[in-house]
């Protein structure tokens, strides 16, 4: 009876399992996919507490979703989280468990976690491809209950789920970055501009760097009499086909070939101030 049990529980984890992949495929928002999976767990796991975390710019874990068993629990919030055991989880990238918070020495948490009556606990890492995301945390209060084999089990394959959601989310959001940066630099800056700004935004910084360019100035004929008659919409469009004619022309003309650079080296035009190549 207690085999059958257990093999009805692991079907019921399968069916959530299944559930919380297809209902994560098509969401890319964070708090959206945590908040998902604290409630998984919840549903699943006899947890008092349950909380996802996702690491900060400064590499610190963030609460982003918490979800209690006792509802009054609620105005503690936080402050009930063993944060040493998240660190620890994310650090390692390894499942981190103890059915003996007070007493175990390797755990090593807070006095304040252990004063809040966290008994035992479980922690899995959000883990990617190349970094770790955050984490999925669960503690129980009763000295009598602990986490079973099958509790850490379903933890660490929700926290899975929901790394690979997390994954899929930060994917979607750097392809729009990337195609809203394409977008509004395409008119000005070359092909081989706009990609070193995305894989490199580091090296892009305030106050630039010194370089050998060659500058092509420009003048419209007649562009002063034509601004005073014609409309600003007239002149904005006229611009833009401008613009995009002669930025055609000057980003086909980007590179030479280093040979051909020495063959025509930058002179200077009697009585002007501009330089060509």
């Amino acid at each position: 009876e207690d085999e059958l049990k257990e093999l009805r529980r692991k079907a019921e984890i399968l069916a959530q399992l299944c559930e919380m992949s297809a209902a994560l495929a098509t969401v890319y928002d964070t708090a959206a996919i945590l908040d998902y999976a604290t409630e998984v767990v919840m549903r699943s796991i006899p947890a008092d507490c349950c909380a996802a975390l996702v690491r900060d710019p400064c590499g610190d874990p963030k609460p982003v979703s918490i979800r209690f068993r006792n509802p009054d629990s609620g105005a503690i919030k936080e402050s009930t989280i063993s944060r040493t055991a998240v660190r620890t989880a994310m650090e390692k990238r390894v499942m981190l468990s103890s059915t003996d918070v007070p007493h175990d020495l390797d755990l090593q948490v807070s006095q304040s976690a252990v004063m809040q009556g966290i008994r035992s606990l479980a922690c899995a890492p959000l883990v990617g491809h190349e970094d770790v995301h955050g984490a999925l945390y669960v503690d129980r209060r009763d000295v009598l209950e602990t986490f079973t084999e099958v509790d850490t089990q379903l933890l660490a394959a929700v926290a899975a789920q929901a790394a690979t959601a997390l994954e899929a989310a930060n994917a979607r959001e750097r392809i729009n970055r990337e195609q809203s940066a394409r977008a509004a630099f395409a008119r000005f800056m070359p092909e081989h501009i706009i990609k070193e700004l995305l894989e490199n935004p580091q090296k892009f910084q305030l106050g630039g760097t010194n370089r050998r360019v060659t500058v092509l100035f420009c003048d419209v004929r007649g562009f002063t009499t034509l601004s005073e008659n014609e409309s600003p919409q007239e002149v904005v469009s006229m611009l833009n086909e401008f613009f995009t004619l002669m930025a055609g022309v000057v980003f086909r003309h980007h590179t030479l070939p280093p040979a051909e650079r020495r063959r025509c080296p930058a002179k200077r035009r009697r009585g002007s101030r501009s330089w060509t190549t």
